[in-house]
């Protein structure tokens, strides 16, 4: 009996090893897909945020002639996540007295495993915001 219980426990030896090699690529690919989704909806918070402040700060501001140079260098003095230069901003003065602006940034992903599912290694965010200056 206790022959045939070693035998048993002998070819269960490298169990561990074929589970950790079965499961670890999958690990890898959930753990890889929530630290960019989480890099990238940062990113998108981040944008949301500077489009509104940019067009609270235009909408003070509307009366002037450097309205758009104003309000552009406000937004990429005050952004953190996203390199500056990356930052394009578009404003846009509407005959009813709207005013709406643009933020967009191209964004790299972390992993390069993400980048797999997104056709690159970059995502294109964009937020807009309009607010009246009535």
């Amino acid at each position: 009996m206790k022959k045939t219980m070693w035998l048993f426990k002998r070819n269960e030896k490298g169990q561990a090893m074929v589970e950790t090699a079965l499961v670890l690529p999958l690990f890898l690919l959930v753990v890889c897909g929530i630290i960019d989704f989480g890099w990238i909806f940062a990113n998108q918070l981040m944008l949301n945020n500077s489009s509104r402040d940019g067009a609270r700060y235009a909408v003070v501001r509307v009366d002037k002639a450097d309205m758009t140079t104003l309000v552009t260098t406000h937004l990429k003095e005050n952004i953190t996540l996203i390199e500056p230069d990356d930052l394009n901003v578009t404003i846009v003065k509407e005959a009813d007295g709207d005013i709406s602006v643009t933020c967009q940034s191209d964004v790299k992903v972390l992993t390069p495993l993400t980048g797999i599912f997104i056709n690159g290694q970059t995502i294109s965010l964009t937020s807009t915001t309009v607010m009246s200056t009535d």
